[in-house]
């Protein structure tokens, strides 16, 4: 909580006067007038998406009680056509002694039959599937033979289905039976009297696919809502008028079959949406009604509209007052405001307005006075800084060059007192080498790839006294080698890796790789060497910057003096180091090319 605070303090402490009187102005005005829009929207908008389901769930309601009475009739229908004596009478006759008149008077009354039970409204057709071999079999108007349908889809799921009646979609018919494609059909078997194991034939009674089709379309209250029945088997037997055939495809396939009535939501691939479900009596037939969410909320898009504008057109109102009012108090104080700020750039002109007799002419008046005196210092101490700061800066790297020239004559005189002429005239070369990078024409900035270059010369030198035991392994991104460093500033970490690592090893081989990239500002450059390692002490002292007269201490106190001349506190030098296992140098230094170099 007291950080929560400190972060407040601090925000309104960092912006200006005239900020934070808008600021107010603002959050007392616009606050209170968007909370209360939002709530008004979300509120009416809440009501709304409650009453449009409300009245989708009322439409589904009434749509599915009237097909359900349609459906109910067209199902008495069909008890009565499976208990009447009669036509069982007809399905049941023995073909051995079925005699031809017989046969012209039962398909007389089949006939007279099928056509009393049609309706208008709800009965296309009674279609009666009688024994093969009669000669009304083929009749193929109201009476077809049992045989034939033997192989249809429809004859198979009425025959493995336990239900009485069995709905089947127009799908389900075969190619033979003529204008089936705009039908619905409801099967049912003949069941002897006397033994209810044997069926005597089958029925089927065909109802309007189109009138179940405009049943449906009164569900839709809701623009882009569709209605559907499906089966079972997940087909679709059924759909609303307009239902596209991609739309009634998605919706059997991507709907849940979840069984249960009311109100439910599931995520599609288009967006949520609303489903109504329910089954309509005697069948296996499920209503589906699905309302895109999408639908609902362009409901509310033109109330939305209408709040957001008027929204807007407030807050403009209340934001032109309030910087208004803003800007009149505070003009002379940002004026002086702006002055002081271009201090940074340095630019030390006195403040020029119109004096008063309030605390903003005070301040300005002694704000002149102290500019003038802080221009006379700043003459003074930057003539004085730069003379300091080009002397250390040149006494420190002037304290690493003959430390680095001592172990190489030293070198060179060693292989003298061997006769190794060849190696001496080696060593010389890339003494001179090394020295001509090092000089950088007798600038105290160099580049990281002269820097690198300047390394590479000393392992080959290292490598001659040492036998090539030392193996260098460079890997720095090239967009880092134009940015500026300190010269000789890598030299005596790879100097103290071979001196105090490498070489207290057994045996005094090993490898030294340099890493370098470029992180959000700052160059950072890795050392790592496969050498003895320091011990805990040894990097306590490091951290510690502890002072020392010689070896690797010396060398990292005088590269952290250098960096912090050049620097400040922008650079860090960290160690990590392992007994047995190597160390590790990291320095960290702000990304400065050649006249950023020289600027700083």
């Amino acid at each position: 909580m007291k950080t929560v605070n400190r972060m407040i303090y601090r925000f309104l402490y960092d912006i200006s006067l005239r900020k934070k009187l808008l600021l107010s102005y603002l959050l007392l005005l616009l606050l209170p007038l968007t909370a209360l829009t939002y709530y008004s929207y979300e509120k009416i908008t809440r009501i709304i998406y409650d009453r449009t389901i409300f009245s989708a769930e009322q439409s589904f309601n009434q749509t599915h009680e009237y097909l359900s009475y349609k459906m109910y009739r067209v199902l008495k229908t069909s008890d009565q056509i499976a208990m009447d004596s009669t036509i069982k009478r007809i399905m049941g006759r023995n073909l051995s002694d079925y005699r031809i008149i017989d046969q012209i008077q039962d398909m007389y009354d089949l006939t007279r039959y099928a056509d009393s039970y049609r309706d208008p409204e709800d009965i296309l057709k009674v279609r009666f599937y009688v024994q093969n071999g009669t000669i009304y079999s083929q009749e193929n108007v109201n009476m077809f033979s049992l045989e034939d349908a033997r192989n249809t889809d429809w004859y198979q799921k009425l025959m493995t289905s336990s239900e009485k009646v069995v709905g089947f979609p127009s799908s389900y018919t075969n190619d033979s039976e003529k204008n089936t494609t705009d039908i619905l059909s409801l099967g049912r078997k003949m069941i002897s009297e006397s033994n209810y194991k044997i069926i005597l034939g089958v029925f089927r009674i065909d109802i309007s696919k189109g009138m179940v089709d405009t049943i449906l379309a009164r569900a839709n209250t809701v623009r882009d809502s569709y209605t559907y029945l499906s089966n079972q088997d997940g087909l679709l037997v059924a759909s609303s008028n307009g239902m596209t055939a991609g739309e009634r495809d998605y919706a059997v396939s991507a709907v849940p079959d979840s069984g249960k009535n009311g109100v439910s939501t599931v995520k599609l691939d288009t967006g949520t949406v609303y489903y109504l479900t329910r089954m309509i009596p005697g069948t296996d037939w499920q209503m589906i009604t699905i309302i895109p969410e999408s639908s609902i909320i362009r409901e509310v898009g033109g109330l939305r509209t209408e709040i957001i504008m008027v929204l807007l057109v407030l807050s403009t109102v209340a934001y032109a007052f309030a910087t208004y009012l803003s800007v009149s108090v505070t003009r002379r104080l940002s004026r002086l405001v702006l002055r002081m700020k271009q201090i940074q750039d340095g630019r030390l002109d006195p403040v020029n307005l119109r004096r008063g007799k309030d605390e903003v002419g005070e301040l300005t008046e002694n704000y002149n006075f102290m500019l003038k005196r802080i221009t006379t210092l700043l003459e003074e101490q930057y003539t004085l800084g730069q003379e300091l700061k080009s002397a250390e800066l040149k006494a420190l790297q002037s304290q690493i060059n003959p430390h680095f020239l001592y172990n190489t004559l030293d070198l060179i005189n060693w292989l003298s007192l061997k006769n190794r002429i060849a190696e001496v005239s080696s060593v010389t070369s890339a003494l001179a080498n090394f020295y001509k990078s090092s000089l950088n024409k007798g600038s105290d900035i160099s580049t990281i790839e002269n820097e690198l270059r300047h390394i590479s010369y000393y392992v080959q030198i290292q490598n001659f006294r040492f036998l090539n035991s030392i193996r260098l392994e460079v890997q720095v991104d090239e967009c880092v080698l134009p940015y500026m460093i300190p010269k000789i500033t890598l030299q005596p970490l790879v100097e103290n890796a071979i001196i105090h690592g490498i070489l207290e090893k057994p045996d005094k081989t090993g490898t030294i790789a340099i890493e370098g990239s470029l992180e959000h500002g700052y160059i950072v450059l890795v050392i790592r060497d496969n050498g003895l390692g320091m011990p805990s002490h040894r990097l306590e002292q490091i951290a510690m910057k502890h002072d020392g007269d010689k070896g690797s201490q010396y060398a990292i106190r005088n590269i952290n003096e250098r960096l912090r001349l050049l620097y400040g506190e922008a650079h860090r030098l960290s160690y990590e180091s392992e007994r047995g296992e190597g160390t590790c140098v990291t320095l960290k230094i702000p990304a400065r090319k050649h006249n950023d170099a020289e600027a700083g």
